[in-house]
């Protein structure tokens, strides 16, 4: 099948849009966004735009109507939502609502890890206060309580190490129990995450593991390659995983690197902010690897990758205008938003190289020019 002049809708406006646009427009696709705003970041860079809301199933069906399929940049849209807005079509949407049905819950995310023998921290479904306090118990007093639907970035996640903390989350979270899930806190040495993507054919491709550093739970800084002595069998149970579920699209696994071990901490099925030094650092990045398993494609036989590479978000810390300062020394992408806050993902900035060590060196002489 002719990848040019393919039509593609995109669910959402944002960066991960905007990047997946702009690489669908070097590839000879036709995308059309839905979003609600004509100053989202992805909106100028499509070949269409449809006013909407990607939670309104109206608006999926309209959407649907002009494209030949659908992917998306958040996987917190409902799933029966996207199913009742593509069932008068014959679109289908990349990823699967049905995988993304038990993906964007993290109470049956957790059960499928489980299912599947992949390493993942212990849990408890909270079904109300008794299970809560039982949790507590169970956990000797050391938790996460995360939010089954929304969280992400930190937000919708409570760690819990003293009775203080844990009686204030009862005392602001009164009657929502049910809609967290309870994890035991573990302590890992460090954060890695795996990117994956797979076609209809069954193809499959990964990129090397790569290290994230975490600030106030939000990704601060990414560097790869990586290596651990347990990538092996998690890439094993991961492709089992992906094959058995008939996965098709690019998925994220966050890892917790527990020393001698992985732990998946949490699937993330679409691009990742971890793979955006793909852009740079890989002769085909992850938004190319999403796009080609959208639009039926095969992978590329080879794939080319610098000798290390290193991303450095650059986040919001005020609601003033950003500046920065000619002469950086990475390579800049810019989301183009609007408005500025505290921990609003902004850009980032990639770097490549023969020395990890230099890349940090030019990474923290940047943010220094760099005031948000």
């Amino acid at each position: 099948m002719a990848i040019i002049g393919k039509k593609i809708g995109i669910l959402g406006g944002g960066q991960l849009a905007q990047m997946l646009t702009q690489r669908a427009r070097q590839m000879g696709l036709h995308v059309t966004i839905l979003t609600a705003d004509a100053d989202d970041p992805a909106v100028g860079y499509a070949n269409a735009w449809i006013k909407g809301n990607i939670f309104d199933e109206d608006h999926i069906t309209a959407l649907a109507r002009h494209v030949d399929v659908i992917t998306l940049e958040t996987e917190f849209i409902p799933a029966r939502t996207i199913l009742k807005g593509l069932e008068k079509t014959k679109v289908r949407c990349v990823p699967h609502p049905n995988h993304l049905a038990i993906l964007q819950d993290r109470w049956p995310q957790k059960e499928l890890l489980w299912d599947y023998q992949i390493p993942t921290s212990e849990f408890i479904k909270i079904t109300g206060k008794d299970d809560l306090e039982a949790a507590y118990k169970v956990f000797d007093g050391e938790l996460v309580l995360k939010k089954r639907l929304s969280g992400h970035d930190g937000f919708g996640t409570f760690i819990i190490r003293t009775k203080a903390q844990f009686d204030l989350f009862k005392r602001t979270h009164k009657n929502q129990e049910t809609q967290f899930i309870a994890e035991k806190l573990v302590h890992f040495k460090s954060e890695k995450s795996l990117i994956v993507s797979r076609n209809l054919t069954g193809d499959i491709f990964m990129y090397p593991l790569f290290h994230s550093v975490q600030k106030n739970q939000q990704c601060f800084r990414v560097w790869g390659p990586d290596h651990h002595p347990a990538l092996n069998e998690i890439v094993k149970k991961v492709t089992a995983l992906l094959n058995h579920l008939d996965y098709v699209g690019l998925i994220t696994f966050e890892l917790f690197d527990m020393g001698s071990k992985l732990l998946v901490n949490e699937i993330i099925p679409r691009v990742h902010n971890s793979g955006h030094i793909t852009q740079d650092a890989f002769s085909f990045d992850q938004f190319e690897m999403h796009l080609r398993a959208v639009a039926d494609q095969t992978f590329p036989l080879e794939v080319q990758a610098t000798k290390h590479f290193l991303m450095q978000n650059i986040v919001g810390s005020s609601i003033r205008k950003p500046n920065i300062e000619v002469g950086l020394q990475g390579k800049l992408h810019w989301y183009d938003k609007k408005q500025n806050k505290p921990n609003k993902k902004l850009g980032h900035i990639n770097y490549f190289g023969n020395s990890l060590r230099h890349l940090v060196t030019l990474a923290d002489y940047d943010l220094k020019k760099i005031k948000t």
